[in-house]
């Protein structure tokens, strides 16, 4: 060995690391809703992404629930988020309850369709 270098072996303890994450499985769930243009959420390990573009759907919704996650794909706890909509500088604030209701918490003048992404973790 070369002068000032020592070798320790060391043991690895498996059973540590028995909960490791499986990042291959994908999970998915499309919306099918009327006057909902687009709406997807899915699922890599513990994280979930939320793709939505409302269409008409939120339209008359101000302080409503306006669409509710499957239980699989639900947040750990309350999740707020902000969205402008489309053909204006608008914006209001959404949040997503841990029983998935996900409710636009604010009021607008129902011109355009809201379009977001947001990812967050789950249990």
């Amino acid at each position: 060995t070369p002068a000032g270098v020592e070798y320790k072996s060391c043991t690895l303890n498996v059973d540590k690391f028995s909960t490791v994450e499986n990042f291959s499985k994908f999970e998915e769930y499309v919306f099918n809703i009327p006057k909902l243009t687009f709406g997807r959420v899915t699922r890599i390990a513990n994280l979930v992404t939320l793709i939505i573009d409302s269409g008409q759907l939120f339209f008359n919704k101000n302080h409503q629930v306006v669409l509710n996650i499957p239980e699989k794909f639900r947040p750990k706890s309350t999740i707020f988020f902000s969205a402008s909509y489309r053909n204006t500088n608008k914006s209001t604030t959404f949040y997503i309850l841990s029983n998935g209701d996900v409710t636009k918490a604010g009021a607008d003048d129902d011109q355009g369709a809201y379009y977001f992404t947001i990812t967050y973790p789950v249990n």
